[in-house]
């Protein structure tokens, strides 16, 4: 897992390379107060990036996220929805109030002259209890 931000003159959040998941430096830490955000690709370069099934998780579906400590954090699956990528909701980038996990790759349409996906598919994820 790579810290990321925001890409240099935009309002975009860096995207690490195709096999490893960015953690949005700028939100939470995974069971943490507010978001943790995580991003991966769905695909690229002719592969499955690292979050290609992320759009197949349901609610209930279990998730765990290992810490550079050596521990995990579990949590559980409570919804997943597609926004177009300029209409992300700003609270899934929340530093305060109850833990959640929101992980985030490519879906929709692909967009061949702009050479990327049109939408951002989300999951949710709440510390399991």
């Amino acid at each position: 897992i790579d810290g990321v931000g925001i890409v240099a003159g935009t309002d975009e959040i860096e995207v690490p390379p195709i096999e490893r998941v960015g953690w949005y430096r700028f939100a939470g830490t995974p069971g943490g107060p507010g978001s943790a955000v995580l991003l991966g690709h769905i695909d690229g370069e002719g592969r499955q990036g690292v979050f290609f099934r992320l759009g197949s998780l349901e609610p209930g579906d279990p998730l765990q996220v290992g810490l550079a400590d050596g521990t995990t954090r579990s949590f559980t699956v409570v919804g997943r929805d597609q926004f177009p990528k300029a209409e992300l909701p700003p609270d899934f980038f929340s530093r305060g109030g109850p833990s959640r996990l929101v992980l985030i790759t490519c879906g929709g349409s692909f967009d061949e002259s702009l050479g990327r996906y049109r939408d951002n598919i989300v999951v949710v994820a709440e510390p399991a209890s």
